[in-house]
């Protein structure tokens, strides 16, 4: 798996300061991507010690986002986890994004996305359509999820059943999360 660049932002997830990684390789091919030089299998590989790097010079972040992967669930997987070896090792928590242009979270299970997808803190499903908008837009059909973990965070009422992911034993597991688009509409 390769990145192409990367940047801190304070608008990719809500009430975080984000180090957005951008990976290359991407097969959804939006046609109003505004990204379309990632499309190509460019940049540089996401080995464990270049995510450690990365992550040590911008340890002020408070969220890590992942913004493709679709081309590599089991990269994005490996990605994953050795985010939270990073976190352990270093006493250091931050909240983790992937960012999909996957239909939504089931349509990314159905095409290899596993049980790390639970991992994570937030994770935006939807291709960019133009005549929808973006995020910033009430009629995008892009979502943020914010995912809900063993202990339930959030109201209960408000909790959507957003994919089913079957395990090789045969046990079925609901991946559950918060509707969070609301917070980029202005």
């Amino acid at each position: 798996m390769k990145y192409y660049n990367y940047q801190v932002t304070f608008s990719e997830i809500p009430d975080e300061v984000t180090l957005c990684i951008n990976l290359s390789n991407c097969p959804i091919h939006c046609p109003d991507c505004h990204s379309k030089f990632l499309w190509e299998d460019v940049g540089t590989e996401l080995t464990k010690q270049e995510l450690y790097r990365l992550l040590d010079a911008n340890s002020a972040c408070t969220c890590l986002c992942l913004m493709g992967g679709d081309a590599d669930y089991d990269g994005l997987a490996k990605i994953v986890g050795y985010y939270c070896d990073w976190t352990t090792e270093r006493g250091k928590w931050m909240n983790i994004a992937v960012y999909s242009g996957r239909k939504d979270v089931q349509d990314m299970i159905d095409h290899g996305a596993s049980y790390w997808v639970q991992m994570l803190t937030y994770l935006k499903v939807g291709p960019y359509i133009k005549e929808l908008g973006g995020l910033d837009k009430e009629t995008t059909n892009q979502r943020l999820y914010r995912m809900s973990r063993m202990k339930l965070e959030g109201d209960p009422d408000q909790l959507l059943k957003l994919a089913e992911y079957k395990y090789k034993d045969g046990q079925i597991w609901s991946i559950q999360g918060f509707d969070y688009t609301y917070k980029f509409w202005r």
